[in-house]
């Protein structure tokens, strides 16, 4: 006779931690602006808090958008190609 006895692993692991969020602040919100002129963007570095507001302002003219899959290969999906209003 043959027996077979099975069994379970059982993980006894703590609950995971939950990590607090970071809380916005009322209190000292900024607002950036980053301008866009001459295929760069100024400044061109920024560091922003939660709350904070950045403005993107271009100063160039318009162009449009071209992602066709025919144009750049590498695109996952085509887009573009017709005129948006931001």
């Amino acid at each position: 006779m043959i027996s077979l006895i099975g069994g379970c692993a059982y993980n006894n692991l703590e609950d995971p931690q939950i990590v607090p969020q970071p809380t916005p602040s009322n209190n000292n919100n900024q607002k950036y602006t980053v301008t866009a002129s001459g295929m760069t963007f100024t400044p061109s570095s920024l560091t922003i808090s939660i709350g904070d507001t950045v403005i993107f302002d271009n100063v160039s003219g318009f162009h449009n958008v071209n992602g066709t899959q025919a144009t750049f290969s590498a695109n996952p999906a085509s887009f573009g190609n017709t005129t948006a209003n931001a």
